[in-house]
């Protein structure tokens, strides 16, 4: 019997979100470094931007955030010692 299509995308979804490969390992230490990063940015400018917290500017600290974060994540591209030994993300691939 032969799988209906929604199943087998199910099956190749959950073949790629295998927490095992070696993709999948590197997706969730990148996201896990991207998160802290946007952190540390984020309660680093906010001081730097205000005197007062009712003065804080959230899109500064917003945009910031995101900026670090996305920094993070294509500074993790060069590899992550989490996975790999800190092999580049194309090189995991092969």
């Amino acid at each position: 019997m032969e799988e209906e299509p929604h199943e087998a995308e199910h099956a190749a979804r959950e073949n790629i979100a295998d927490e095992h490969t070696p993709f999948a390992q590197w997706c969730k230490a990148a996201a896990i470094r991207a998160v802290k990063t946007a952190a540390q940015a984020a309660l680093g400018v906010i001081p730097a931007t205000a005197l007062v917290i009712g003065d804080v500017n959230p899109s500064i600290v917003l945009g910031t955030a995101a900026l670090a974060a996305l920094c993070s994540i294509l500074t993790s591209i060069a590899g992550v010692p989490e996975v790999g030994g800190g092999t580049s993300l194309p090189q995991l691939n092969k």
